[in-house]
């Protein structure tokens, strides 16, 4: 696979109540919340990717709660982030993962790349692996996203 260019401007992170259709936050709620734990999913923050030759949107939903004190989908791993797209049925869940959200100052979480994989946007996240930064490279492989590649960045 080629190497993939990060295509400005980037989408920014919105509060899911404000910015997510109310079956995906419903969708997102049922697939990944115990029905015991009372968790707003309108609190997470959600990231609308729509590239050009795309033919539906992703969205990808941080799991952390915005202005709460506890974050119950955070734990050991890192906190939970989900990936959907949409299906004539409802939404589809075709990324989960748990990513360590604490990493050096100027460094960006999860991002996508301008490459298109199966139809959706390849995506790298970077994760802080004791002093080594990590980059991961999903990709769509037309069910779910998975790791494609992995390389290891110098960093100060």
């Amino acid at each position: 696979m080629a190497s993939s260019t990060l295509t400005p401007p980037q989408p920014s992170w919105q509060l899911a109540r404000e910015a997510a259709p109310s079956a995906l936050l419903t969708q997102v709620a049922a697939d990944n919340l115990h029905p015991d734990v009372t968790v707003d999913a309108g609190q997470m923050s959600v990231l609308k990717l729509q590239q050009a030759g795309q033919a539906q949107p992703l969205y990808l939903i941080d799991a952390r709660l915005v202005d709460s004190e506890t974050q119950p989908l955070c734990g050991v791993a890192g906190c939970a982030l989900f990936g959907y797209i949409r299906e004539q049925s409802g939404f589809r869940q075709v990324l989960k993962a748990y990513l360590n959200p604490h990493l050096p100052q100027g460094q960006t979480l999860l991002q996508p790349t301008g490459d298109l994989h199966q139809g959706l946007p390849t995506l790298v996240a970077l994760q802080l692996v004791e002093t080594d930064l990590q980059q991961i490279t999903l990709a769509f492989d037309g069910q779910t996203y998975a790791v494609d590649r992995l390389d290891y960045l110098p960093h100060e």
